[in-house]
């Protein structure tokens, strides 16, 4: 059931790595939303240049199901995409990927022309790492059904990942706290790659929330330590993010959601805005708008309404 849109580009022959003339264009996807494990959770490589077969796999690139939960996983999300004509001042050609998959784990993906590491060791086509493990279970729901944004921090010149949790498929959940159920436990994310901008390495222990700075509070580090993942808020009152957050001028902007008490009633949306650096909240800055309702006063994030919001769009400087 495939979810994931495919992003397109030239990829090297790994067979020819060194000659770019042999570079072919290719499309790569998530593997999609599986209910029986083993099936979803992986990358698509699909070459767009078979006349023979079009449409040929060429590499369907395994992401391990984690064992420390009972989540089916799959990849939902779509990619998000590093190549050279983007991202001024990079060697290499081709595409270095990244993915995040529903029980919260990011993979960088080597579909580059790239051949050796910092640490002088081979790196092939189709290698991938495991960089962060966001810690989902079935009691926290901190499932990843949306693709994440890209940026480079101005200050810290590092590659930023920003992502958000919540269970797509049941917005409106609120656990029965008197009855023992325990409560949802949604975050919003912003982490670096732990690798130097542009290389590519295996990572031997992936980071997790663990190693987050809490960017909640007048206490938090900003910027943050340069030892740590990157930062994190967690979200309170069962929000739930409904989209792809959406960098802009310093700031990352995530759709949130909140269940109404009453189930009759849609709940309420918000917009939460951050420091794409260090997860200050800046929610305070996107204007005025309507105002928050009473019931919703004590949240920190901007209220738009009521309903579920999709992707934030910046267009035109707005």
């Amino acid at each position: 059931d495939t979810w994931s849109s495919p992003r397109i580009f030239r990829m090297p022959n790994p067979a020819k790595r060194s000659e770019p003339s042999e570079d072919k264009y290719v499309m790569v996807m998530g593997g999609g939303m599986s209910m029986k494990r083993g099936i979803g959770s992986n990358l698509f490589v699909i070459d767009l240049e078979n006349i023979t077969n079009p449409g040929k796999i060429l590499k369907v690139i395994d992401i391990p199901d984690s064992e420390e939960n009972t989540i089916t996983n799959s990849t939902p999300a779509s990619p998000v995409l590093i190549t050279p004509d983007m991202t001024p001042g990079i060697s290499w050609r081709g595409g270095l990927v990244y993915i995040n998959d529903l029980e919260g784990k990011v993979t960088k993906i080597n579909l580059t022309s790239m051949t050796i590491g910092d640490d002088d060791n081979e790196i092939n086509i189709y290698d991938s790492t495991q960089i962060f493990d966001a810690q989902a279970n079935k009691e926290n729901a901190r499932y990843m059904y949306h693709s994440m944004d890209i940026a480079i921090g101005r200050d810290t010149n590092k590659v930023w990942l920003y992502m958000g949790t919540g269970d797509y498929e049941d917005p409106n959940m609120v656990p029965d706290i008197e009855a023992g159920e325990p409560p949802i436990d949604n975050v919003l994310l912003g982490i670096k790659d732990p690798m130097s901008n542009w290389s590519y390495k295996n990572i031997a222990t992936p980071k997790n929330l663990d190693h987050c700075e809490n960017a909640e509070g007048s206490t938090a580090n900003c910027p943050i330590p340069s030892s740590d993942a990157g930062w994190k808020i967690h979200l309170p009152n069962s929000q739930k993010v409904t989209a792809e957050p959406t960098v802009f001028q310093g700031n990352v902007y995530f759709p949130i959601y909140q269940p109404n008490d009453d189930p009759c009633h849609a709940g309420a949306a918000f917009i939460c805005g951050a420091d794409d650096e260090c997860g200050t909240n800046n929610s305070d800055q996107i204007g005025k708008g309507s105002g928050n309702p009473e019931a919703f006063s004590a949240s920190k994030c901007h209220f738009v309404g009521f309903g579920i919001l999709s992707e934030i769009v910046v267009f035109a400087g707005k």
